[in-house]
């Protein structure tokens, strides 16, 4: 099952991994001071996942691949991993346009 977990990071702020069926972290969001400012941004995800508009395709200075999922206000929301090339990234954009609307959240900072 696709899944939103969100966590707590070293800095005691809230933060939130998308993770796949085969447990790879596949989008990542955060630097929240509040669980429901976690949510509101897991939401926003969820929203904007199927427009492909909102993806911003980028190249690390790793030369890596990865990117941005964007609201309707040019605001990054979560960004993805890094892949060995944008064909990866391509499939990355395109499972998080497929699981994120309907993906379940579960809370592990208790």
């Amino acid at each position: 099952m696709v899944k939103f977990v969100v966590s707590k990071n070293k800095n005691g702020e809230y933060q939130f991994n998308l993770i796949l069926e085969n447990g790879k972290v596949i989008l990542t969001g955060g630097g929240f001071s509040d669980r429901a400012s976690c949510e509101k941004a897991i939401d926003s995800v969820r929203n904007y996942a199927r427009d492909y508009s909102r993806y911003e395709r980028k190249t690390s200075s790793e030369n890596k691949s990865y990117f941005n999922l964007k609201s309707g206000n040019g605001k990054v929301i979560a960004t993805s991993e890094l892949y060995d090339a944008a064909s990866g990234r391509d499939s990355g954009v395109a499972s998080v346009n497929q699981f994120a609307p309907t993906a379940k959240i579960e809370d592990i900072t208790e």
